[in-house]
């Protein structure tokens, strides 16, 4: 956490999104059930496109929550 705020002080897109970066007050806009997956770097999120893509055409009553920790994984 300490990390974060430094690191928020270098950058401020670091400051942005907290509440998706730790789960806080994540709402559901639908009703369909939810398959949360966290990529912590690009890298990781790049990584999930294939395991994205395989869920989405296994469980199509579900959504899928993608969230990041860096501005960059985001992007």
């Amino acid at each position: 956490m300490i990390y974060l705020k430094i690191r928020g002080n270098r950058n401020p897109n670091y400051n942005l999104f907290w509440n998706q970066r730790f789960g806080f007050n994540l709402r559901n806009p639908t009703t369909k059930p939810i398959i949360w997956l966290h990529g912590v770097s690009v890298g990781e999120t790049r990584a999930m496109m294939k395991l994205i893509y395989l869920i989405k055409n296994e469980y199509t009553d579900y959504q899928i929550l993608l969230t990041q920790m860096t501005p960059t994984g985001r992007a």
